[in-house]
């Protein structure tokens, strides 16, 4: 996929290096969570930067803070896929919340493709060539639109997709947790609070 992940050390302030997550190359733009914010890089435009750094903690340091930051890195990430940069996304150690970023992504921004090879479900969506072209990340009264209905069986398998990219993917529970609640939390029929309004069923 066109967003890609890196484990990143040292200096913040330092663009990206080339690393054992880099796919593809060059990368334009970063989006950079956890540590401490980098100066502003020169901006492809007045209106879309070129780098975005989110506070984003560990689960156990302070919950929700992936939650609290997904819409901010979705929308920048999707308004440089629409216009064909490629975007590095890294943190500390490279192995949780830039993973989940990208799980997040492409749940939000990648409809799949049918596959009429996978049989098993933990599977589907873990091979190459799963994803059609990113489409624009939306959000209609307060609902985000996603390409298919998000579950805990697509993130599951986004993950696994991911996975197979950058086999030193280690994402936690209560991180991926976050990202199916940032979804769940902002589906039609779904108040603000995360209650599912009169007359909505829950899923199945």
């Amino acid at each position: 996929q066109e967003a890609v992940t890196q484990q990143q050390g040292g200096d913040p302030s330092s663009p990206p290096r080339s690393g054992p997550m880099r796919i593809g190359s060059p990368t334009s733009s970063w989006l950079h969570t956890g540590g401490a914010a980098a100066p502003a890089h020169q901006s492809h435009s007045e209106q879309l930067p070129r780098y975005l750094w989110l506070p984003v903690e560990g689960f156990k340091a302070r919950r929700g803070s992936l939650l609290e930051s997904l819409e901010g890195a979705l929308s920048f990430l999707s308004q440089h896929l629409m216009a064909g940069h490629r975007v590095l996304v890294h943190d500390a150690a490279g192995l949780d919340q830039s993973v989940c970023i990208a799980v997040a992504l492409l749940l939000a921004c990648y409809p799949p493709l049918e596959d009429t090879t996978a049989t098993d479900g933990a599977q589907a969506g873990a091979g190459s060539g799963q994803f059609g072209s990113p489409v624009p990340f939306r959000i209609e009264s307060g609902c985000v639109v996603t390409p298919r209905p998000v579950t805990k069986q697509s993130v599951r398998q986004r993950l696994a997709y991911v996975s197979s990219c950058y086999p030193g993917a280690r994402p936690t529970q209560g991180m991926l947790k976050q990202v199916f609640n940032f979804f769940e939390s902002r589906k039609p029929g779904v108040s603000e609070r995360g209650h599912r309004t009169p007359g909505q069923n829950a899923e199945a």
